[in-house]
């Protein structure tokens, strides 16, 4: 069986896939033993998520068809194994290599789904703040740029946490040195001298000295 969708996430198709190939093994009078192979489990979880979200219909509708092959017969089961697609096992490679060589025409009218949408949105934002933040005006003379492991400026991001806010870890004290130190906004008399230039901005214990 084949399905022809554009501008969906990866989550959104892996839900679809997982929700249908359940609801029609349910279906077959010989089955009652259903094996779910993904290297996706996070979508699995997503199906059993009984809080509401944008794919609540996928759960819904698996629900129901579980249900019924359950109080069909009380010895029937489904299982789901988790298996990586760095394990190269053969069986799930070939069927990987094989969906994702699969070219199917795009079907008009072609609308977005939600999560895509959002997704879509998300990325515009990140790009136009990145934009931003790649000029100096911007982000001023006095930021402090940092690098990753490829000698890369590393760029904002909210995803996973963000680029810095990963390395700095959860220390509440050891992010605001950190923020002060790329920012290079602390409470001393030369950040003061800056905004303030008519008062003092000596070091406190030192009135004949600027506080760097």
């Amino acid at each position: 069986m084949e399905y022809t969708a554009s501008n969906i996430t990866l989550l959104e198709a892996e839900t679809f896939t997982i929700r249908y190939s359940i609801s029609k093994a349910t279906t077959l009078e010989e089955i009652n033993w259903i094996i779910v192979i993904t290297d996706f489990i996070q979508c699995i979880q997503k199906l059993f998520d009984t809080s509401n979200y944008s794919l609540q219909g996928h759960t819904i509708a698996m629900s129901h068809c579980l249900r019924a092959f359950f109080k069909k017969n009380p010895a029937n089961s489904i299982h789901f194994w988790n298996c990586s697609s760095d394990n190269r096992w053969p069986l799930h490679h070939k069927v990987d290599t094989q969906t994702k060589s699969l070219q199917l025409p795009i079907q008009h009218p072609n609308k977005e789904f939600w999560d895509y949408c959002q997704k879509s949105e998300c990325n515009d934002l990140i790009s136009t703040w990145q934009m931003f933040f790649e000029n100096s005006l911007y982000k001023e003379n006095n930021f402090l740029d940092t690098y990753d492991n490829d000698d890369h400026i590393i760029l904002p991001t909210y995803t996973k946490g963000g680029g810095w806010l990963n390395t700095i870890g959860i220390s509440n004290s050891l992010y605001t040195r950190a923020t002060r130190l790329i920012t290079n906004h602390a409470p001393i008399g030369k950040y003061r001298a800056r905004f303030f230039p008519d008062k003092t901005n000596s070091c406190a214990c030192n009135n004949n000295q600027l506080e760097t």
